[in-house]
């Protein structure tokens, strides 16, 4: 027993020094500071995190893919910009400085670099890959690139509209592999978003984790199930799995063709306000219900209806439910109606988490197993919302969760029901 915390000790202490923190001065006269996990020497993965920058959960997720026999540049671009974590962050980033640092590695001797991230990362990421095949067309050096959940929208998409992504999306031919977990608002756009990536020429692999929540791999124990702690022990194990993959693909003659795009109008968050939409009809919705039975929106024409798109893992749908409930107990007796679509979740899994929380739902549950719903009602943010008129036709819509029953909106549903 001795010897063998013995060699635990030697092992965590050993792992522990392998971590360096260190400022790179790259050949454009600019500095980047990046922690180094030392591995064995042949394969290096420059890690770029979220809009969150380097977390807690970090650190132990680089150690568990050093693990794993490569070498990890972790970069900290909130610190090298001295910018706040968040959204805005990346916005003062330059993929210009990404881009040495693949120079500068490749300079250093290695040949097989990848590079990867989370989330917002991606895009940044992208832009550098591509700099980089550009100037190096002869090289083979930069192999390919591994995700959790990247995110490539451009700008903010308007409840109702379709979303536009960003143009580095289709200028990438590089092998991409995207890890994405199930709890997470990307999941139902992930075909949409492999589809951006494979009109540039990349081969795109997707791995689903069911079961699993978006950053599971980064938050705290005390935070996940079983099956997330489990799967998070693995992520090092994964992520090395990937990259022996992206490494013998294919790799292409040349860099992608550049896309041109016409100019974007910006959209402006709408606030909290409802949304006044130009009235059209709504999709279809006709999906099995709490019941067991297939419930079908028609059968609700001539009465408004509410109809709100969650999922138990998103915190503001579960924070706006107890306000659905009493939305519904102030219109009682009322041609209104609210119906939850619950997105990718089983009917008993919805049954138990509303148990727990003690709610006795007035509202109709539906259960869109397969995404399709969500697709068809444009839905890119949970919870999402829209208010129908008595014919059907959508009149308000809302992106985020509300306190349903405050006297403006109840005055809006009212103004509905009267004509």
């Amino acid at each position: 027993m001795k010897v063998l915390f013995l060699l635990c000790v030697l092992f965590f202490s050993a792992i522990s020094q392998a971590e360096e923190r260190t400022e790179i001065i790259l050949a454009n006269d600019s500095d980047i500071l990046i922690q180094k996990f030392d591995s064995d020497g042949k394969t290096l993965l420059i890690w770029v995190p979220s809009e969150y920058g380097i977390r807690s959960g970090s650190i132990p997720f680089a150690y568990s893919v050093q693990y794993e026999g490569v070498d990890v540049w972790m970069v900290d671009l909130h610190q090298t910009y001295m910018v706040p974590t968040g959204r805005k962050g990346y916005e003062e980033f330059e993929h210009e400085d990404l881009y040495q640092l693949i120079e500068y590695a490749q300079k250093q001797g290695w040949k097989k670099i990848f590079i990867g991230g989370d989330n917002r990362a991606a895009g940044l990421a992208l832009k550098a890959a591509r700099q980089w095949q550009l100037n190096n067309p002869k090289s083979q050096a930069l192999k390919g690139l591994v995700f959790f959940h990247p995110h490539l929208v451009d700008g903010y998409t308007e409840i109702g509209d379709k979303a536009r992504y960003i143009t580095i999306a289709n200028e990438t031919n590089l092998p991409f592999y995207l890890i994405q977990p199930e709890y997470s608002t990307k999941y139902m756009r992930s075909k949409e978003l492999i589809a951006e990536l494979e009109k540039g020429g990349s081969q795109v692999f997707f791995h689903p984790l069911k079961g699993l929540n978006g950053g599971y791999y980064l938050r705290p124990d005390e935070d996940l199930n079983d099956v997330n702690i489990k799967a998070k022990a693995k992520a090092g194990a994964l992520v090395s799995s990937a990259l022996k993959l992206l490494a013998v693909m294919p790799y292409p003659k040349a860099a992608a063709p550049k896309v041109v795009v016409a100019a974007k109008t910006e959209i402006k968050r709408a606030g909290y306000k409802l949304k006044e939409m130009t009235p059209v009809a709504a999709a279809p919705l006709k999906i099995k219900d709490e019941e067991g039975r297939v419930f079908n929106l028609d059968d609700l024409k001539g009465k408004v209806v509410l109809v709100n798109f969650w999922a138990t893992w998103c915190g503001p749908c579960v924070e706006e439910i107890p306000s659905l409930v009493r939305l519904g107990k102030k219109m009682e007796g009322k041609p209104f109606k609210v119906v939850t679509v619950d997105i990718g979740e089983t009917k008993e899994h919805v049954t138990q988490f509303l148990k727990m929380l003690k709610i006795e739902p007035n509202f109709k549950v539906l259960f869109d197993t397969d995404g399709q719903a969500a697709k068809d009602w444009k839905i890119y943010a949970y919870p999402s919302n829209y208010i129908l008129g008595k014919n059907h036709k959508v009149r308000y819509a809302f992106r985020g969760a509300l306190e349903w029953d405050n006297a403006d909106t109840i005055g809006v549903i009212e103004r509905l029901i009267a004509e």
